[in-house]
C-alpha cells in the first residue's frame, strides 16, 4: 500500500501544478486594467459655461469585465465592454445608483459609451459629449 501511495503522490503533484493555471482568468483588456485616481472632471453641457473640478478621494477601478467607482469605499460597479481597436469603454450600472453620485464621476448617463482619448501606463483620459475624466494610475 505505501509503495503505491509513493507512485501516486507525484502523480497528483504534477496534475495539480498543470490544472492550477487553467482555473485562474486572464483580463483581455491590456493597460486599462488597474486602478485610477481621478484628477479633473470637465463637464460640457449644452448651452452653459464648460466647468472643471478636482475631486478628492475619487477612484475608478477597472479588473476583466467590471468597473468600480470608489470614494474611497466602493460606491458602484458597472459592467463594462470594452472594444481597444474602437477605443471605447461600455458602462452599464445593472443596480441603477443615483444619477447625482454617477455625475460626480463624470458619468452622466447610464447606461453610456466613453471614448478612450488617452491610455498609458500612467495616465487615462475618457470622454463623452458631455464630460472628459482625466486620470492617473494609483
Amino acid at each position: 500500500m505505501k509503495s503505491k501511495l509513493n507512485h501516486l503522490l507525484p502523480l497528483l503533484a504534477a496534475l495539480t501544478l498543470l490544472l492550477l493555471p487553467a482555473c485562474r482568468r486572464a483580463s483581455d483588456n491590456g493597460l486599462i486594467d488597474g486602478l485610477w485616481r481621478i484628477d479633473q472632471i470637465d463637464y460640457f453641457e449644452q448651452g452653459q459655461q464648460p466647468s472643471t473640478i478636482h475631486p478628492e478621494g475619487c477612484f475608478i477601478a477597472i479588473q476583466l469585465e467590471l468597473l468600480q467607482l470608489d470614494n474611497p469605499n466602493p460606491v458602484a460597479t458597472s459592467i463594462i465592454s470594452y472594444d481597444k481597436d474602437k477605443r471605447t469603454l461600455g458602462l452599464d450600472f445593472p443596480y441603477k445608483p443615483d444619477p447625482n453620485l454617477l455625475r460626480k464621476f463624470g458619468i452622466m448617463q447610464n447606461p453610456c459609451v466613453m471614448n478612450v482619448e488617452v491610455l498609458t501606463h500612467k495616465r487615462l483620459v475618457l470622454t463623452s459629449p458631455t464630460s472628459r475624466v482625466t486620470c492617473t494610475r494609483f
